[in-house]
C-alpha cells in the first residue's frame, strides 16, 4: 500500500539564499524561511464602490484556521514557482482554471509571524492582485471547502477604516457558503483577520485601490 509522501518545500535563510530542501512540517517548526504565495481578488460593483475577496481559513489549517486572509494562499513546493504556486492553488481553492483578467504582481514581503498556538512562520511572500468581473466572478468561482469555509467580501475603504483605526467594526458587503451566497451583513473587527500589522493591511489596501484608479485611467 501506498503512503503519501510528505510535502517538500525549499528553505533559504533570512535573505534569501538558499539552503536546501525540508519536509513542510519540519519548516515550521524550525521556523525556516520558505516562499508562499497571497492572491487578492478583488472586484467594482455596479455602485462604484471597490470590494476585496477575503477567505475564511478553514478549521483544519495548521496556521490561523477560521482566520480571513487572501482571498488565495500556499506553498511553495520543492522547485515550484510562486507564479505556477498561484496557478495551482487559483484551481484547487477556487475551480479558476483560466485566468484572463491581468494578474498583477505587488512583489515579495518578508514576514514573520507566531500563531496564536506558538508555531512560527518565516515566509517570503508573493504578492498577487487580480481585478475580476463580479458576475463572472460568482459564475465561475466553485469554493473547495477542504480548504476554505467562506468567501467574504470587503469594502476596501470599510477595510482601510479599520486597520487605520478609525473603526472597530465594519460590515461585510456579502458571503459566499456552501449553499448560499448571502448579501446579511457580517460584523467584523480585526481580530477576524489573520494578524498581520495594520501598517501591512494598509499598504496593501491602498496598493489596491491604486490599481482601480490605474485602470479607469487606462
Amino acid at each position: 500500500m501506498s503512503t503519501q509522501q510528505p510535502e517538500l518545500l525549499d528553505i533559504y535563510d533570512s535573505q534569501g539564499n538558499p539552503l536546501g530542501i525540508k519536509e513542510r512540517e519540519l519548516v515550521h517548526r524550525d521556523s525556516d524561511w520558505h516562499n508562499t504565495v497571497i492572491c487578492f481578488i478583488s472586484h467594482e460593483d455596479a455602485d462604484g464602490e471597490h470590494y476585496l475577496i477575503f477567505q475564511k481559513r478553514s478549521p483544519n489549517k495548521d496556521l490561523y484556521p477560521n482566520k480571513l486572509g487572501a482571498s488565495v494562499a500556499g506553498h511553495c513546493s520543492k522547485g515550484v514557482t510562486p507564479f505556477e504556486t498561484l496557478l495551482k492553488e487559483l484551481k484547487e481553492e477556487l475551480n479558476i482554471k483560466n485566468i484572463s483578467p491581468p494578474v498583477i504582481y505587488m512583489g515579495v514581503k518578508p514576514s514573520k509571524s507566531i500563531s496564536p498556538d506558538g508555531k512560527k512562520d518565516c515566509e517570503f511572500q508573493h504578492i498577487y492582485h487580480i481585478l475580476y468581473d463580479i458576475n463572472r466572478l460568482r459564475k465561475e468561482v466553485k469554493i473547495n471547502f477542504q480548504e476554505t469555509s467562506e468567501l467574504i467580501s470587503v469594502n476596501i475603504s470599510d477595510a482601510l477604516r479599520l486597520f487605520s483605526n478609525k473603526q472597530k467594526q465594519i460590515r461585510s458587503h456579502y458571503f459566499i457558503t456552501k449553499t448560499s451566497i448571502s448579501k446579511q451583513p457580517l460584523p467584523l473587527s480585526k481580530f477576524d483577520f489573520v494578524p498581520f500589522s495594520d501598517k501591512y493591511y494598509c499598504l496593501l489596501l491602498k496598493l489596491i485601490l491604486r490599481g482601480f484608479s490605474q485602470k479607469s485611467q487606462s
